[in-house]
């Protein structure tokens, strides 16, 4: 069966899907990018499906081809010369499966549509209507603008820049709200944000630097900078972290700079995802 297929509107419906793909995963993955990369590789991915439609690559090459668009869109979108290939390839997938998800989604769409009785041209088959098209282009572009918008108030206070100054200098930080962070100053209650120890040393003073680099909490104590002790439950048992007031905090979410009251915490941080901090949830 011969079907016609509006190109330009083909490449409209799987770019604007792309983008929301890309939105997403951005999101799901705190992956910092610009605007105009996600256009470019959402623009990618709408020439990479009418090339693929054009040249009628089906079955197992199919789902290799769809694999390398995924790598090269998140290359588009996510690639940074400090980005680590386990934390690329993770974005490429996590791409590639929300590409996945809502394409099967925007299946049963129009899989619905076909089953009404709409006063549009009937279809049969695999025939594609104009008029289909432009209903699923303005849907996808529409779940673009809005899920962009939703992911973007939802996710907004979820990473910051956080700058910390203990008045021996300054050090800015990539910061991540995390709901698991609930540690507290036992004295006055405080929060505690966990910051990575190798950004934080560099700016103390190097008496203070050599006793925190000591695994002795009564070490961190001797000397004239107060210094609190956290405790902290990490996979080997229960510890201490040392903690600072610092002089000044400020965390910058992208729109207004405030101020802010904790107490900041040294730690390894492990796998972090390439955040240097990270903040209590309220």
């Amino acid at each position: 069966m011969v079907g016609e297929v509006y190109l330009d509107l083909y490449i409209l419906v799987n770019g604007s899907m792309d983008l929301l793909c890309l939105l997403l995963s951005a999101r799901l993955c705190h992956a910092k990018t610009a605007r105009l990369r996600l256009i470019g590789a959402a623009a990618f991915g709408g020439l990479y499906a009418a090339g693929s439609l054009l040249l009628g690559i089906f079955g197992g090459w199919a789902i290799l081809a769809d694999l390398l668009a995924a790598l090269l869109m998140s290359a588009i979108a996510f690639w940074r010369r400090e980005t680590s290939f386990t934390r690329f390839l993770r974005l490429t997938f996590v791409v590639f499966f929300v590409s996945a998800l809502l394409a099967g989604l925007l299946t049963l769409f129009y899989r619905a549509l076909n089953r009404l009785s709409l006063p549009i041209e009937a279809l049969s088959g695999d025939s594609l209507s104009v008029w289909i098209f432009a209903i699923l282009g303005g849907l996808s572009g529409l779940l673009t603008i809005k899920g962009g918008r939703f992911l973007g108030y939802a996710g907004k206070h979820r990473e910051a820049t956080l700058s910390v100054d203990f008045g021996f200098g300054e050090v800015r930080l990539r910061a991540l709200v995390d709901s698991g962070n609930l540690l507290k100053d036992p004295i006055g209650g405080r929060g505690v944000v966990v910051a990575k120890a190798s950004k934080i040393l560099p700016i103390l003073p190097q008496d203070l630097r050599e006793r925190l680099t000591q695994k002795d909490p009564a070490v961190w104590l001797e000397g004239g900078q107060p210094i609190r002790l956290i405790p902290a439950k990490s996979a080997t048992g229960e510890c201490f972290l040392p903690a600072l007031l610092p002089k000044r905090l400020l965390l910058d979410d992208g729109k207004e700079k405030t101020p802010v009251d904790y107490l900041v915490a040294l730690s390894e941080l492990g796998t972090s995802d390439g955040f240097d901090a990270l903040l209590p949830p309220d």
